[in-house]
């Protein structure tokens, strides 16, 4: 019992803490740069850079602010752009590892399953009529 109300307590401390405010617009600018660079190599220190924050402040806010990683938001959004190209291309999944950004097919794939509980193959057989 003891150790079930710690873990709601945890969890409820946790939850205050995530902000419900609008991210500040710098922080905004550092997503919008994710978006618009999502499958080019892109790294923390260059992000900051632009938005002019320190990239450590940048991790942190960014967590905060959108629940996740910079690393898994930038993951997150690169899978879902290669669930969209196997929706709607032939291409072979190793042209949509490189579309989407990825070094190479092989990190696609652990990735891919990892996120959506499925391989790259198992996604394009379901998503095609």
């Amino acid at each position: 019992m003891e150790g079930l109300a710690l873990e709601l307590l945890g969890r409820a401390l946790r939850s205050r803490l995530r902000s419900d405010a609008r991210p500040p617009r710098w922080l905004q600018l550092a997503n919008q740069l994710i978006h618009d660079r999502l499958t080019e190599p892109l790294t923390v220190s260059e992000i900051a850079e632009s938005v002019g924050a320190h990239p450590v402040y940048l991790v942190r806010e960014f967590r905060r602010h959108y629940g996740l990683t910079v690393g898994e938001y930038l993951r997150k959004l690169r899978v879902e752009f290669a669930c969209r190209q196997m929706s709607v291309t032939d291409a072979p999944l190793s042209h949509v590892a490189a579309a989407a950004g990825f070094y190479d097919q092989s990190h696609f794939t652990r990735t891919f399953k990892r996120l959506t509980g499925m391989t790259p193959t198992e996604y394009r057989a379901l998503s095609r009529p």
